[in-house]
């Protein structure tokens, strides 16, 4: 039986490419020369801490940027139907689309661990992560114009009411705030490292998104206005605004911050430290929510008229 879904043929397909390329790197990093690999190794890579951090956050913003991607190329081509000759293209063209990146990722991995600095290797890194939104994006758009031919497509164009626009660019501009946010602190934590001012706490970035969550939750009254079709230029310009507005927030925090002292003379030394972080992160959170309050509000509440 055949159902017409907005979102759920990129669901499919992103969920996809989340565990095949979870596999797909577990398996080249227990599979290298150095370590080999084990049934012990393997299961230990899934249990590290450092696996849940590196990999699986990593991969599952990568396919939640992927997701936004495919709704948008596959409504742009009307192709909605969720039918096993659609599910099945579906398959092989993420598995296409994973096989490439995974190269990509593995030549840019291989060519980080044999460069000599430290710093060059942590400015690669953060480059890679900035610029293979780019290429990854080109790449997915390409494939779906190569492929779409070979789809079975709606006969009319999927229809947006009143009852569905709002949650569908809810959705859409958490699938592109969020990866971006996160590659975005990431790249500032290696900033800050490079530049000598300590390390970030790695649970920061995760508590950062899980914030970004609860704005969303709050400000859901700004995506209430309904279009009769997809705001592209609204949508961008809007995760754009937020996330550049919002990782200058980030920064300038963390600049603030400073470094953390190892050993206090006096408690007074150390409840002034504590106080100071207090107020920093108050303020960093209320930053925050005005920030995706506003902007949210201005591209998609207040000029609702606007085309």
């Amino acid at each position: 039986m055949e159902k017409t879904s907005f979102f759920k043929l990129s669901m499919i397909g992103s969920t996809i490419y989340l565990f095949l390329s979870l596999l797909l790197i577990i398996l080249y990093r227990s599979c290298q020369p150095d370590i080999g690999f084990s049934q012990e190794l393997f299961w230990h890579y899934l249990n590290s801490v450092s696996l849940l951090d590196s990999f699986f956050l990593y991969q599952f913003f990568e396919a939640l940027w992927l997701f936004g991607l495919l709704t948008l190329f596959l409504h742009f081509n009307n192709i909605y139907l969720v039918n096993k000759h659609n599910v099945l293209l579906l398959l092989l063209l993420i598995l296409v689309y994973s096989g490439i990146t995974f190269c990509i990722w593995r030549s840019i991995d291989t060519y980080i661990d044999e460069l000599s600095s430290s710093s060059q290797s942590v400015l690669c890194y953060s480059a890679f992560i900035f610029l293979h939104y780019i290429f990854y994006s080109l790449l997915l758009y390409y494939l779906v114009e190569l492929s779409k031919k070979y789809f079975l497509k709606n006969r009319q164009a999927f229809c947006l009411t009143s009852e569905n626009s709002s949650l569908i660019h809810a959705i859409l501009f958490l699938a592109f705030i969020c990866p971006i946010l996160y590659s975005g602190f990431e790249i500032i934590e290696n900033l800050i490292m490079v530049l000598g001012h300590g390390s970030v706490n790695r649970d920061l970035k995760f508590t950062f998104i899980l914030f970004i969550l609860f704005c969303m939750r709050v400000s859901k009254k700004n995506f209430m206005i309904s279009f009769d079709e997809i705001q592209y230029a609204r949508l961008f310009k809007s995760v754009f605004v937020s996330s550049v507005l919002l990782l200058l927030n980030v920064l300038i925090c963390l600049l603030l911050r400073g470094e953390s002292r190892s050993f206090y003379f006096d408690y007074s030394s150390l409840i002034l430290d504590y106080v100071k972080l207090f107020f920093l992160v108050v303020f960093f959170l209320l930053l925050t929510y005005l920030i995706f309050n506003k902007v949210t509000k201005y591209y998609f509440l207040k000029f609702d008229n606007k085309k």
